[in-house]
């Protein structure tokens, strides 16, 4: 190969910064790759079949049975849904959790109105992958007896294993309402689905 020389060249003293190092390395790439890009390739010359099976995308899918929270508790539910891939290189996780929720109380109605004077009980859903939250809900109050929920977010990996896990809590805006309130009410999420999506760097 003939000598090439570098896009940048830093000397002493000089601040390096990280695009000038990325550039000096694409001369070199370019050379093992024969300059190979969209603008000396012609349409349709790399077919799927020249591709490897999971060479750029993976992707896996867990169905989420129905969950009950219960009690006085304000804890986050780890276990609502959790799904463990590997992954052979650096890239990015897309995840996306879809399901429903379902309120329940004991409360008769005359007595349970009366209580509802104010909002006192809440419900929220979150997104982890490797322990780092990547998406979560609005908080879901009582007063709406069903509604739908979707979260999605990325995060960057490396290659090895990757968790994700969909969690949910059930909150009161003070301990003395978790007192009056926990063990009347439940909130129910129902059966969805976690998608997770693994792209290639």
């Amino acid at each position: 190969m003939a000598f090439r020389y570098r896009a940048n060249a830093a000397a002493t003293g000089d601040a390096i910064d990280g695009q000038d190092w990325n550039d000096n390395q694409k001369v070199l790439s370019g050379e093992f790759n024969g300059h190979l890009d969209r603008d000396n390739l012609p349409e349709s010359a790399i077919s799927t079949e020249y591709i490897q099976s999971y060479a750029c995308n993976q992707f896996w899918s867990k169905e989420q049975g129905s969950y009950l929270l219960d009690g006085e508790g304000m804890h986050w539910h780890d276990d609502v849904v959790s799904q463990e891939v590997e992954v052979q290189s650096d890239g990015i996780i897309i995840v996306s959790w879809g399901f429903s929720v379902t309120w329940g109380t004991t409360f008769s109605p005359p007595d349970m109105w009366n209580k509802l004077a104010y909002d006192p009980i809440l419900g929220d859903f979150r997104l982890l992958v490797n322990g780092i939250m990547v998406g979560s809900s609005d908080r879901h109050t009582w007063l709406k007896y069903k509604d739908t929920i979707y979260i999605t977010g990325a995060l960057p990996v490396t290659g090895g294993t990757v968790r994700i896990e969909g969690q949910a809590r059930k909150y009161f805006e003070s301990a003395a309402e978790a007192k009056i309130f926990g063990d009347a009410t439940t909130l129910a999420v129902n059966y969805g689905e976690l998608i997770v999506q693994y792209k290639r760097r």
